[in-house]
């Protein structure tokens, strides 16, 4: 079954604008799924911001987000941002709102899957997204030789 645990915690005092977001950063086997995904089917190689790897991604965002609900059911609202921690994109992350309005702290969770849970995950993603990958590439592929 698949649980999320607070490994650490902490108070952020920076008092800047924009610091006092509660910023919950993880570790999880679906976000490992989701790079080995793009590994496997050279995304990282692409010339061209892929919608298919778009939504690859989000799904594996929904899936940490039913995690991180249950860990926090007290958030009311839990956003994946790629800027949570830093405004260059280095410290993507999850923020939350917390009431009664708790503000400017700092989680780092890891999310735990049963094995099976996560090779149902990785197949759902390959039967719904390798085949739509390739059929990007391929049509990016021909845009390029047609504009050359």
């Amino acid at each position: 079954m698949m649980k999320a645990t607070i490994k650490q915690s902490q108070a952020n005092n920076d008092s800047r604008a924009g610091f006092g977001r509660n910023i919950i950063y993880i570790e999880s086997p679906f976000d490992n799924a989701v790079d080995k995904f793009a590994t496997e089917n050279g995304v990282w190689n692409l010339d061209f911001k892929s919608k298919v790897w778009s939504s690859v991604c989000k799904q594996a965002t929904k899936t940490n987000l039913k995690a991180l609900k249950e860990l926090f059911p007290d958030a009311t609202s839990i956003k994946f941002s790629r800027k949570a921690g830093c405004s260059c994109g280095c410290s993507p992350g999850y923020i939350m709102r917390l009431e009664p309005n708790v503000r400017g702290r700092h989680f780092w969770v890891d999310v735990t899957a049963n094995s099976e849970e996560v090779e149902e995950f990785k197949q759902n993603v390959d039967s719904k997204f390798v085949s739509k990958l390739q059929e990007e590439v391929a049509l990016n592929s021909t845009k390029r030789q047609l504009s050359a």
